[in-house]
């Protein structure tokens, strides 16, 4: 097989799966704020945000506005990966 197949096939594949960890972070931060608070830090990409303040309140709605735009975000990247212009 070609080298610079197998690369492209490597690294979309790396962008796939940072896009889904990154859009199941978001899912959570916009559907409960409490249940992403207790997901582990590192996958949570190692935000440092005080629980107490934030679950709760108008800063849960700051986290859960927050969600929405990654989310957002994370599915226009995977659209444009699979159904862009090429």
């Amino acid at each position: 097989m070609n080298f610079h197949l197998i690369k492209s096939i490597a690294v979309m594949g790396v962008i796939l799966l940072l896009l889904c960890g990154a859009a199941f972070s978001a899912s959570l931060m916009l559907f409960s704020p409490r249940k992403w608070f207790d997901m582990p830090l590192w996958l949570i990409g190692g935000l440092k945000l005080r629980r107490k303040h934030y679950e709760k309140g108008w800063r849960a709605v700051e986290v859960r506005f927050a969600g929405g735009l990654m989310l957002s975000a994370a599915v226009y990247t995977l659209y444009e990966l699979f159904f862009g212009r090429r």
